[in-house]
């Protein structure tokens, strides 16, 4: 087992190009969806994100399906409810962004260091946290880069326009409005 970092800064600028990219494509490939949410689905043990994205229409139904489980099984906010569940998207992982700069977290020591945009370190002991520690400690990067990224109005969305940044299986998970839908 070796000692790890996960570095979170070369991850800005690439993930910006991978958005911008990826948005374009979404575009080209379905002109006439238009997006109500998207998220990025994040694997951080196996270095990879998925953007994902689903419409209005998709949603509700999936809302209808689930909605007798109770709100663990939907989103809410001052919209209404949604889906939030990336996998269940329309377009589920549309596009993966490998996490290059993520060690093997499967063959690495338990004790690891998280350094965030701002290069501040925050160590993560696996096994005290076990991968919600990994989870809750890169989550709020993500979070920034997608609130920084200003590439939004190349999609065709509807309103309201959600975007949000869910942990895979973990309870890091948030979405929001933006003003573009």
């Amino acid at each position: 087992m070796t000692n790890a970092t996960i570095d979170l800064r070369p991850i800005r600028d690439l993930l910006s190009v991978f958005l911008k990219e990826t948005c374009r494509s979404f575009t080209d490939a379905h002109p006439d969806v238009g997006v109500s949410t998207v998220a990025l689905y994040v694997f951080p043990y196996s270095r990879i994100a998925g953007l994902c994205f689903d419409h209005q229409f998709h949603s509700d139904a999936s809302v209808s399906e689930w909605q007798h489980k109770g709100p663990d099984w939907y989103g809410e906010d001052n919209a209404g409810l949604f889906c939030n569940s990336p996998a269940d998207f329309a377009f589920p992982d549309f596009a993966e962004f490998e996490l290059s700069s993520f060690p093997d977290l499967y063959d690495c020591d338990n004790r690891l260091l998280v350094c965030d945009l701002n290069g501040d370190q925050t160590a993560v002991d696996r096994n005290a946290t076990g991968d919600e520690g990994v989870n809750k400690a890169v989550f709020p990067a993500f979070c920034d880069l997608l609130r920084e990224f200003d590439g939004w109005a190349s999609l065709r969305t509807t309103a309201p326009f959600r975007i949000g940044v869910v942990m895979h299986d973990s309870t890091c998970q948030t979405f929001w409005q933006h003003e573009n839908g």
